[in-house]
């Protein structure tokens, strides 16, 4: 790695590079293709060339070039490549004309928020005002309308189950939908009761390896039992008093480590309902750094990694009760970059990135410290912009960090035969 970066940002000149620099969505696809959707249309990174190819929507009407807001991408189970914009168009690119072609039975609706597809080539379709549809391999689309989400609400997030049910967060309830029974169940939140939904805005849905459902939600997470099919919510993390769960992750022997704006850390063990919260003690510098968590990451050798809103990076090793912290150090040039973290992720080859409003961290673990890049006002080459939110590594080896406000930027990985440049070393904060 070298340590080098290359912004991809819109200039009105340059066909190669980004067509606007309001980046909604990234996607890698099954063949490791990275796909970008902005306000201006699809783009397909080209590792080779550095640069991006762009599709929109022909000119041919008007009215298409009002088509190109790219909100959602997904592949369906064919290998098809789908796109849902912001004008309610669902397109496919067609891989012969480069182009992306408006699906001649679909008619245009509201904002298409969320795709899924299913295993039978077919495609579950969101949008923002007018419910849930889906799209067949062949035939005419099917309106499931105001079933899934009534009028005025918002579908969020779509997930496919296990057994093939159709989960659908809305901004007011999770909706599962059974297609070969064709029946809808509905769960909202009910004070007073333990076993409900913290809030009923639900932001996203996931599937353990154990195949527990669980809900994100604005006011905290709950998990699902298919019997006796109710939610299970946790105490200290429902209800909107406590605020929203920041962060989610998984550990050995499924134990689920969740993070929380205003309780803190708790591990949960869904096998024999055990709890655990790690709060901040200001008379105990072992405990949590800060109450508000807002990333989490389980490395390769079990150590949970921890990014607060304002306090640093902490680590919990296996088996331990004592957090070690990393804080920013002005006086020491290789400590971490900056308190404010925004993500965490460790790439195939174990190597650990911090990103933080004050620029992203690669943690040396021989040193115990980091090697920080940050943007250099003139350097093309730098960082393109501070406020990282967002870490990933392609199958070429490339590293791409999404920023607060200058697009997305690569590294460049060393060229056969050149070494990396030399890293940092750093240290702990004590």
């Amino acid at each position: 790695m070298t340590g080098r970066f290359r912004a991809f940002e819109y200039e009105p000149n340059d066909v190669n590079g980004l067509a606007d620099n309001f980046v909604r969505v990234v996607y890698c696809d099954r063949q490791g293709q990275v796909w970008a959707g902005t306000e201006g249309g699809l783009h397909r990174f080209q590792p080779t060339k550095n640069h991006f190819q762009r599709f929109t929507h022909a000119a041919t009407f008007p009215e298409n070039l009002r088509r190109n807001s790219v909100r959602t991408i997904t592949e369906s189970s064919s290998g098809a490549l789908w796109v849902g914009t912001g004008e309610g168009c669902l397109s496919r690119l067609d891989a012969r004309t480069g182009q992306l072609e408006a699906d001649p039975r679909w008619t245009a609706t509201s904002a298409i928020t969320a795709l899924q597809p299913d295993t039978k080539g077919g495609l579950w379709v969101g949008t923002e005002t007018d419910g849930l549809w889906y799209l067949p391999a062949t035939g005419s689309r099917q309106a499931l309308g105001q079933q899934a989400a009534g009028p005025g609400e918002a579908i969020r997030a779509l997930f496919l189950d296990q057994q093939q049910d159709v989960w659908i967060g809305t901004n007011k309830g999770l909706v599962r939908y059974n297609p070969v029974a064709k029946v809808f169940t509905t769960y909202r939140h009910q004070s007073g009761s333990a076993h409900t939904l913290p809030d009923n805005v639900v932001l996203s849905v996931f599937q353990d390896r154990s195949g527990l459902l669980w809900a994100g939600t604005e006011g905290g997470i709950s998990s699902f039992e298919a019997r006796p099919s109710a939610f299970a919510a946790y105490p200290g993390l429902a209800g909107n008093p406590n605020g929203p769960v920041w962060a989610v992750c998984e550990g050995a022997g499924g134990i689920v480590w969740v993070g929380t704006e205003s309780v803190g850390l708790v591990s949960y063990n869904p096998a024999t309902g055990q709890r655990r919260q790690f709060r901040h003690n200001p008379q105990d510098p072992g405990s949590l750094s800060e109450d508000f968590v807002r990333a989490l990451c389980l490395d390769r050798a079990g150590r949970l990694w921890v990014g607060t809103q304002s306090q640093g990076l902490d680590c919990l090793e296996p088996g331990a009760t004592r957090f070690v912290h990393y804080r920013h150090n002005p006086a020491v040039k290789t400590s971490l970059s900056e308190d404010f973290i925004r993500t965490i992720y460790q790439d195939p080859q174990g190597r650990l990135w911090v990103g933080t409003e004050g620029g992203l961290n690669r943690f040396e673990s021989a040193q115990n410290g980091f090697t920080s890049f940050r943007n250099v006002p003139g350097d093309p080459h730098s960082l393109s912009n501070n406020f990282v939110r967002v870490v990933h590594q392609d199958r070429a080896g490339l590293i791409w960090v999404g920023t607060g406000g200058a697009g997305c930027a690569a590294t460049i990985p060393p060229r056969a035969g050149s070494p990396p440049s030399e890293p940092t070393t750093g240290t702990r904060a004590a």
